[in-house]
């Protein structure tokens, strides 16, 4: 199959990053129209400081070929950091710390590693700082944080769906009735809303989800969800998992049962997004933050919803109930 490749630069105010890549498609159904559009993406709206995550989403966005060629090399007002692959294999790094008077000593360095000449580190530092016992400790050990960047460099793999992200697929699947698009700039409030709403149904993906309300978004939000999401997003569009999660017989059937229920009651589908998020704030809002017995004034105050909508949610969660309990 021909070559697929890549030539991307951004400048911005203080520094750029480039990109080059050359890798043979796996398939012939690998889409490269969404791969530009994600990378693009990537490169102009994404922090790029970390180099481990630049390469590892590389590499999880260009999962479906072969790689024969990988560049990253990135600068700012602080230095830069250069790292080259051959058929995956780093066969070049270089970094350096800008040598400015404020910096510390420990930063003022320049590294390169290429592995048939192995590895120079040229450190910025008197000889005065060096004899201090604490600062030849500090360099000690940075030092070491050093081989441990070039050894995770070296080892860095495509990201795999872990159980959480396969749990989440396939609840949003039941629910939306529909495959998760992770590069979707409406995903995070989707499945936030998504999870919320479960939650009043006994749904989780464990504790280490919980949420919290944030009445600037007016709407409950779980941080550790919204990490979850944003890792996914080099995915694109998940429409199968390698090794799923199956779901117990009742969870499925309760997911399936709310979503149903929560698309037939939306007239608009133009509007889903926005209705769901009200129903999230609704549900969340009498099962944490007011009593169970709250009258719909209380509740159209906290939620800043009219008396219909709140009125609305109430009926369609005592239905979703009765027919999670007809099942």
């Amino acid at each position: 199959m021909e070559s697929f490749k890549i030539n991307k630069t951004l400048n911005f105010t203080d520094g750029s990053i480039e990109i080059r890549y050359e890798g043979i498609p796996l398939n012939k159904d690998v889409d490269t129209i969404k791969i530009e559009e994600l990378l693009n993406d990537f490169i102009d709206n994404e922090n790029h400081t970390n180099m481990i995550r630049n390469v590892s989403f590389l590499r999880t966005l260009l999962k479906d070929f072969e790689e024969k060629l990988l560049v990253v090399y990135y600068k700012d007002d602080k230095g830069s950091e250069l790292v080259k692959y051959d058929n995956s294999n780093l066969f070049l790094f270089q970094k350096s710390q800008t040598n400015n008077d404020n910096d510390k000593f420990e930063n003022r360095y320049n590294i390169k590693y290429n592995p048939p000449y192995g590895i120079n580190i040229d450190y910025k530092v008197t000889e005065a700082e060096l004899n201090n016992s604490s600062n030849s400790q500090t360099v000690s050990e940075n030092i070491s944080k050093i081989m441990d960047h070039i050894y995770k460099l070296k080892n860095i793999h495509a990201i795999e769906l872990d159980r959480d992200s396969k749990v989440l697929v396939e609840i949003y699947q039941l629910f939306y009735n529909e495959n998760p698009d992770f590069s979707d700039r409406s995903i995070t409030v989707k499945v936030q809303t998504m999870m919320s709403i479960l939650a009043e149904f006994g749904i989780n993906l464990g504790e280490d989800y919980s949420f919290i309300n944030l009445p600037k978004l007016n709407m409950p939000l779980s941080l550790n969800l919204v990490e979850l999401v944003k890792k996914l997003y080099p995915f694109g569009k998940i429409n199968a998992v390698v090794d799923p999660v199956k779901l117990a017989e009742e969870p499925t059937n309760i997911i399936k049962t709310v979503g149903e229920t929560i698309r037939e009651a939306i007239e608009n589908m133009d509007d889903k997004d926005e209705t769901l998020e009200k129903i999230s704030q609704v549900i969340y809002a009498s099962r944490y933050n007011l009593s169970s017995n709250s009258d719909v004034s209380r509740l159209c105050e906290f939620t800043k919803r009219t008396p219909e909508e709140v009125e609305s949610n109430i009926q369609l969660v005592k239905k979703i109930k009765r027919k999670i309990n007809e099942s």
